[in-house]
């Protein structure tokens, strides 16, 4: 399809032209000519649309006609979502992923370079004053257990050659490593430091929380995060430390709710939930990650002495055990995931925010900060930070 829109002239420029003013047209015929001009100009810039198929405009709210029938780009982004959830909501959080990389990549380059400007500096003797005057961590020295390591991933071996002959460039490469860190760190100093706002927001999943889910926290809080992991999880066990830690500085801001994601058996699941029913869910849920590794998690005998240790009614937890009563609400919670996006545990949501994957707590805290931030200008009508 040809633009038309290089050749078309403003139609204030026209109106002006003495040759238009001087026409012996009415003012109504003149009307008209101005309207068809006007017209014109708007289909060739692809502002205004004739009727399908004829018009052949270009519009970006349009991706297809059928027949008459305009299928626009709405339509087919709601289609998407309805018709495959799981597979829009994680191609949504990887574009988001990859265009925030990019964006915390261009606030810390205007930052450096403000940073230059100011002190008429290179970036690379700032970094170094930021090191010497302990605001940014000096760079650990190479250590004998990282060359060895590199020298083992390189095969060098196979082909004859020793470890000192490659010492040298390992020690290089580590510290080629150490010195991009460090320059990492001094932009991360610089924006904790300036006023730094960010407005573009993450894609947001709302996850329905079941009244059977467990959930701690104040009912109130401005951060709401679900999870959803698995007892047999080594990852999900990792990140009980990070967790626990952010539910104890951040007491009063957090709701955590936890969902059932089993990647295989789910006995587990089904005991912490009739844990749940008897009001121990958070316990037993701590007891099955201490012992995760060490006993038999499917074996009924040693999920009834956990429930025996935490002073449950045996009675009770075991028909409830043995029924499967709470098969429905796990197979519920694992539907839930599914159609929010989730592949693998653990993955969080804050307030609708999908973190993937174990992470330390600075990472969940980052994350954390930038929500409470964005629920306060919220309340306050203000901007995120």
């Amino acid at each position: 399809m040809t633009r038309l829109y290089h050749h078309v002239l403003p139609i204030r420029w026209i109106r002006e032209k003495p040759w238009f003013r001087k026409r012996t047209l009415s003012d109504t015929g003149r009307g008209v000519l101005t309207s068809a001009v006007a017209a014109w100009a708007l289909t060739a810039l692809g502002l205004s649309c004739g009727p399908a198929p004829e018009s052949r405009c270009f519009d970006p709210d349009t991706v297809a006609y059928v027949g008459d029938r305009r299928i626009t780009d709405a339509e087919l982004d709601a289609a998407w979502r309805e018709r495959k959830p799981a597979e829009y909501a994680r191609a949504q959080q990887s574009v988001y992923q990859m265009r925030r990389a990019v964006l915390d990549d261009l606030i810390g380059d205007v930052l450096v370079a403000d940073e230059v400007t100011r002190h008429n500096r290179p970036h690379s003797e700032l970094v170094t004053l930021a090191v010497e005057s302990g605001v940014v961590a000096a760079p650990p020295p190479a250590t004998e257990a990282e060359i060895a390591a590199l020298y083992e991933q390189s095969g060098a071996a196979e082909y004859g050659i020793g470890l000192e002959t490659l010492r040298p460039e390992f020690v290089r490469a580590l510290e080629e490593g150490r010195a991009i860190d460090t320059a990492n760190h001094y932009r991360e100093y610089l924006r904790a430091n300036r006023d730094v706002r960010v407005f573009f927001d993450a894609p947001r999943t709302v996850i329905p929380v079941a009244p059977f889910d467990p959930v701690r926290g104040p009912a109130d809080a401005p951060i709401r995060i679900v999870e959803f992991s698995d007892f047999h999880c080594l990852f999900c066990r990792q990140t009980r430390p990070a967790l626990r830690r952010l539910m104890d500085e951040y007491v009063d801001e957090v709701q955590w709710t936890w969902k059932d994601y089993p990647l295989g058996s789910t006995t587990a699941a089904e005991a912490a939930a009739c844990a749940h029913d008897q009001g121990r869910f958070w316990q037993y849920h701590d007891a099955l990650f201490a012992r995760q590794g060490e006993t038999d998690l499917e074996n009924n005998l040693v999920l009834l002495g956990l429930a025996r240790e935490l002073g449950l009614e045996e009675t009770e937890f075991t028909a409830c055990l043995a029924e499967g009563r709470h098969l429905g609400d796990i197979a519920s919670d694992a539907a839930a995931g599914v159609a929010a996006g989730v592949e693998g545990t653990p993955t969080l949501f804050f307030n609708g925010r999908i973190v993937v994957g174990a992470q330390s707590f600075e990472a969940y805290e980052r994350v954390l900060v930038e929500e409470l931030r964005l629920a306060s200008t919220r309340t306050e009508g203000g901007k995120q930070k």
